[in-house]
C-alpha cells in the first residue's frame, strides 16, 4: 500500500487591514516673528540714519551758534532725537 499524502489544507490569511488615517486638527495660523508695529515700518538703512544724525547735529549746533567743544553733546542729542523720530 502506497502511503498517505499528507494533506494540507490551504487557509486563507484575512487581508490585511490598510490603516486608517487619524483627522487632523486644524492647526492655528502661525504668528508672524515680527509686531504688527515693527512690521508696519521698514527699518531704516543705517547710513540713511548717520545722515540724519549728522544733518540733526548741524542744526543742534547752528541753534547753539556754532560754539567750539560742543559737538558730542550736539551728536548725542541728535541720535536720541532721530531714534525718537524713528521709533514712532
Amino acid at each position: 500500500m502506497a502511503a498517505a499524502k499528507p494533506t494540507t489544507k490551504s487557509v486563507a490569511k484575512p487581508a490585511a487591514a490598510a490603516p486608517v488615517a487619524k483627522p487632523v486638527a486644524a492647526a492655528a495660523p502661525a504668528k508672524p516673528a515680527t509686531t504688527a508695529k515693527s512690521a508696519a515700518k521698514p527699518a531704516v538703512d543705517p547710513q540713511v540714519r548717520l545722515r540724519m544724525i549728522a544733518e540733526a547735529a548741524y542744526y543742534i549746533a547752528e541753534k547753539r551758534g556754532f560754539i567750539h567743544g560742543h559737538h558730542d553733546a550736539d551728536w548725542a542729542a541728535a541720535e536720541k532725537q532721530i531714534d525718537a523720530l524713528l521709533a514712532r
